[in-house]
């Protein structure tokens, strides 16, 4: 690939070895959650923290998926499934009119942002 010894070739190792290390460090983490050993927000801090982001870096702020639909109930119903938004769609998809608008293709869509 590069000849060795080179800069290159070192980080271009580095860089495999440490996307092998982190997928195996997320599909335990997942075996984890899946076996209820590790909480949600555990689990998704760990995925956060294998993608980069942190608390200390205001631009990489971990994410977490927007789960509640309903924020007009003084008290929120758990058995009811109108109180959580459907995840089988896009958070930009969950009205008709968004989900129209977010039918257009990634690469018009994002292009006011540049």
């Amino acid at each position: 690939m590069f000849p060795k010894g080179t800069t290159r070739d070192k980080n271009s190792l580095i860089s495999f070895v440490d996307r092998k290390v982190a997928l195996e460090m997320a599909e335990s983490a997942r075996e984890s959650w899946r076996r209820r050993e590790i909480s949600n927000f555990e689990y998704l801090m760990i995925l956060n923290t294998l993608a980069g982001r942190s608390y200390n870096d205001l631009t990489q702020y971990p994410i977490f998926p927007w789960i509640l639909a309903d924020y007009s109930s003084e008290k929120l119903d758990f058995n009811k499934s109108s109180t959580f938004r459907d995840l089988s769609k896009p958070v930009g998809a969950l009205d008709a009119k968004r989900f129209k608008v977010g039918s257009i293709p990634m690469e018009l869509s994002v292009s006011h942002f540049w």
